[in-house]
């Protein structure tokens, strides 16, 4: 989402798990501040004007996934509620989550909302940018998700969740 607080703009990242509540801010953010969410592609607002957090009652976003419903959070992100009623009204699944870590250089901020974009690289001649891209495709195929921690200097950590059921019948 496209995010806009006094001077400032940039995008949000929501975590491609729903429930997780991590978010990627690319410009400095005051959660105190007040925000206009919107598409990034049509600049149209994402500010559901009916509705307000339960939470602490600010305004939230509402975003309509093709087939899936809505899913809606609190646009002030003061705290961490979500709502998606398609994924709510299938009931508890079971996941098997595998995370893969290096004590490497780590991915700097700046790169995280991109890593997984076709033919982004930071290799220049030496890659393609296609690795994670395709990872991610696949991961998605089987209904699961990708994130990715990674602190300069320290590591990475990239977490794979897949349905329990998809993954024990693969094997």
């Amino acid at each position: 989402m496209k995010i806009k607080t006094n001077s400032n703009e940039g995008f949000v990242n929501l975590d491609p798990v729903y429930g997780s509540h991590r978010h990627y801010f690319g410009i400095a953010y005051d959660k105190n501040s007040n925000v206009n969410l919107a598409c990034p592609v049509c600049d149209i607002s994402l500010i559901d004007k009916n509705n307000k957090c339960p939470k602490c009652g600010g305004q939230i976003y509402k975003i309509q996934i093709p087939n899936q419903g809505f899913i809606e959070g609190c646009a002030s992100f003061k705290d961490d509620w979500q709502k998606w009623d398609f994924v709510d009204r299938a009931g508890e699944r079971k996941f098997v989550k595998i995370d893969v870590t290096d004590t490497g250089c780590g991915i700097p901020p700046e790169n995280l909302n991109k890593i997984f974009e076709p033919f982004f690289s930071t290799k220049g001649q030496r890659g393609t940018g296609l690795g994670l891209s395709v990872i991610w495709g696949i991961i998605d195929n089987h209904n699961g998700s990708i994130s990715v921690e990674s602190k300069v200097d320290k590591g990475t950590t990239f977490s794979v969740r897949l349905p329990q059921n998809d993954f024990l019948k693969s094997i």
